[in-house]
């Protein structure tokens, strides 16, 4: 969009982080079966379809913005409308109002009374009262023994899910429900994880671990096999785990830590992890070392 218009053609803004309503708008694991992606109310909300890098010129070729609802996942018009409200009033006011006269507090309590509203005009809109928002684990940064080491990486990340790049993985930033959020980082080369952390001396270490994510649909599975080791040169390393898991699919968005306990000293950590017969991506966000 932002290109088309730089370019001197008018344009409707609908980027798939803000305005595709088929991801889920609450936490998954209560929501109805989705094909992915976290997409909540507030999100919604905060979208400006004219950046500040466009000129007063350029602005004007914004003709607005367009909400989109694939139903794939959407059996039933009830279902249709528990995806549009009330996200769709959120988009509403993007397209509507000046960024200077937006208020999320203003509007969340305007939200729950519209919402309230159409429940009793029997409508079947996502009920915003019960909300249970973001992960827990993505709402502060975690504190571990390798935060702000550095990581190399035996095998490169995909350069479409880099998260923070080559400190994503011990800046202490955790993920939401979505592995498009930023903070998920995404490994597909030869279908493995495998990175080396730098303690930058020998340390006692009692546990290390990593959380992954599950999303069948666009092809994001578990690893089928995990391998913790330690090593006080870089180059000779011992195992200490391997996990093997049977990758098994289903129409959840789940959550696993794959990790090891116990008592080590080393210098350097090594976590591998492995795709099973699906292939496809995978995602974690932090591994914590403790």
């Amino acid at each position: 969009g932002i290109a088309a218009v730089t370019s001197g053609h008018h344009a409707i803004m609908t980027p798939g982080a803000y305005c595709y309503l088929d991801s889920y708008q609450d936490a998954p694991y209560s929501q109805p079966e989705a094909i992915g992606g976290y997409l909540p109310l507030k999100k919604v909300y905060a979208y400006d379809p004219v950046p500040a890098s466009l000129t007063a010129e350029q602005a004007k070729l914004v003709y607005g913005v367009q909400g989109n609802l694939w139903v794939e996942y959407i059996p039933t018009p009830e279902h249709v409308e528990y995806m549009i409200y009330p996200r769709m009033l959120a988009l509403a006011e993007v397209a509507w109002s000046a960024p200077e006269r937006k208020s999320w507090s203003d509007f969340h309590t305007r939200a729950l009374s519209a919402v309230a509203d159409l429940q009793k005009k029997g409508y079947h809109p996502f009920d915003l009262s019960k909300e249970i928002g973001s992960r827990p684990e993505s709402l502060q940064p975690v504190s571990h023994l390798a935060l702000g080491k550095k990581v190399t990486y035996n095998s490169s990340y995909s350069p479409h899910y880099p998260a923070q790049g080559n400190t994503a993985l011990t800046d202490g930033i955790r993920g939401d429900w979505t592995y498009g959020d930023g903070s998920w980082q995404g490994f597909i080369s030869d279908n493995r994880l495998d990175v080396t952390i730098d303690m930058e001396k020998e340390t006692e270490i009692h546990s290390v671990g990593a959380d992954f994510m599950q999303v069948c649909g666009p092809e994001v599975f578990m690893p089928s096999e995990v391998i913790i080791s330690v090593s006080n040169d870089g180059k000779e390393f011992t195992e200490l785990k391997r996990m093997e898991h049977k990758v098994v699919k289903d129409d959840k968005v789940t959550f696993t830590n794959f990790g090891w306990e116990g008592n080590a000293k080393a210098r350097y950590i090594r976590y591998q992890a492995s795709s099973g017969e699906f292939g496809g991506f995978l995602f974690t966000d932090e591994i914590v070392v403790k």
